[in-house]
């Protein structure tokens, strides 16, 4: 609730409240049960698919069924179905591709630190219509894109990140983390992501550390600062 406040004050627009879900360490992700997802699609407002600058789909595209206007005394709804970590094994950049293509994908988040991510980025640029985000990582994936001595703090004494948010927030409480290091490897990550010719519309991060305030603090600093205003919260009544 306190990062959705100080996001609305500072102009930030919400395109997605995302799923919640135990999140993947190096492996597997669990989504939140349909009933969760049912009431989180429920619950919110109407917004573009598409970020401002983007351009149209080409003509001769495939185009998605039309939505019938709601009923009276209802309001319109839109579901966006955005996966996160493309730049992931080739496969993974493929099936979301396919599913923006032919599925009810309408966006992805780039994970900029992911090896396969410079050898995909071409694709997901030249895809008509689709959502991009800059999905930031400081946990769970390695090594970041600048050097261990130019983010020294987020890194261990082989240049790896921590491995899940576990490890990072007990060490965030402690005052073990620099906040200039998150800030300087989130700003490459999405300078990295721009230099790909990605027109980038959103920002989330891996794991969700930005739910944590001194972590989301530098999200929006770096995301405004990139030219980005819309970021994804998490919520879930699940729990």
């Amino acid at each position: 609730a306190e990062l959705v406040a100080k996001a609305h004050r500072r102009g930030f627009r919400f395109v997605q409240f995302g799923v919640d879900y135990i999140a993947r360490t190096r492996g597997t992700s669990t989504l939140s049960s349909p009933a969760v997802i049912v009431k989180m699609v429920g619950a919110r407002r109407p917004v573009p698919r598409d970020p401002p600058g983007r351009p149209a789909a080409r003509r001769g595209a495939r185009r998605r069924p039309e939505v019938n206007p709601p009923g009276p005394g209802r309001r319109l709804r839109l579901l966006i179905v955005n996966p996160h970590d493309y730049g992931l094994p080739p496969a993974v950049a493929r099936g979301i591709l396919r599913a923006h293509r032919d599925g009810i994908v309408t966006g992805t988040s780039v994970l900029a630190i992911a090896p396969g991510f410079r050898a995909s980025a071409p694709a997901l640029r030249d895809t008509p219509g689709i959502g991009v985000g800059a999905h930031l990582a400081v946990v769970g994936e390695d090594p970041p894109l600048l050097s261990a001595r130019e983010v020294p703090t987020l890194v261990d004494e082989k240049g790896r990140l921590a491995t899940s948010w576990r490890q990072f927030v007990p060490r965030m409480a402690a005052g073990r983390f620099d906040v200039e290091d998150l800030r300087r490897e989130f700003a490459a990550q999405i300078s990295s992501a721009q230099e790909a010719g990605l027109t980038l519309g959103h920002v989330d991060t891996h794991q969700h550390l930005h739910l944590w305030p001194k972590v989301g603090a530098v999200v929006m600093d770096v995301a405004e600062s990139a030219g980005i205003t819309a970021l994804r919260i998490v919520r879930s009544t699940s729990r």
